[in-house]
């Protein structure tokens, strides 16, 4: 009588234990890798939102002082003071900044005066800002025949401490990182169009 001896071909419990193992430390890395792709992702998308946003606000602030008919007038000083906004009124324009509604802009029906700076508006504002964003520098010098306007715009929740740091008014690294941006802009500008005050 023969004997047939059977052999077992396979995988060890001890060998099968292992690879998943290793897979599963393979998939773990990959993972954490393509989170972090997105946070960047993210990050990257709201510093250049935030950065088109403040640059196509200064540029609209300075082509009025260019191409204005008049000198800007202001209602009670030039900065932006959290709670309290502020009036500015360039050509037909009339700006309004502040911390709390950032920076929206009314076309008046002819050039503005003291009187209607303090007016309250008519007609709908357009907001120069993006959704989340807010104003939290913003100042306007002037020097001779040159106007200053400098500005920060931050993106996020800035009530937020673990997002961001309200006394340099940055936004800190950390989990929610990728959800902060700012972007701090200045421009110096002149009269291209003279008359006025």
């Amino acid at each position: 009588m023969k004997k047939y001896i059977k052999y077992q071909t396979g995988f060890t419990i001890l060998e099968l234990m292992i690879a998943t193992t290793v897979f599963s430390v393979v998939l773990l890395l990959c993972t954490y890798g393509l989170i972090e792709i997105g946070r960047n992702y993210y990050k990257g998308a709201a510093v250049a939102r935030t950065q088109n946003a403040t640059r196509a606000a200064l540029d609209d602030i300075s082509q009025s002082i260019q191409y204005g008919a008049a000198d800007p007038l202001f209602d009670e000083g030039n900065t932006v003071i959290p709670g309290i906004d502020r009036a500015i009124c360039i050509g037909s324009k009339k700006y309004v900044v502040g911390a709390t509604h950032g920076i929206t802009v009314e076309q008046t029906d002819n050039s503005c005066s003291i009187a209607n700076l303090a007016a309250i508006p008519d007609k709908p504002r357009q907001q120069l800002l993006g959704e989340n964003m807010h104003l939290t520098k913003f100042s306007f010098d002037v020097d001779d025949s040159e106007y200053t306007v400098s500005m920060q715009v931050v993106f996020g929740d800035i009530t937020d401490s673990d997002t961001f740091d309200t006394a340099s008014s940055t936004c800190k690294g950390g989990r929610n990182g990728q959800f902060c941006a700012a972007s701090q802009l200045e421009s110096t500008v002149r009269r291209r169009v003279k008359g006025g005050s």
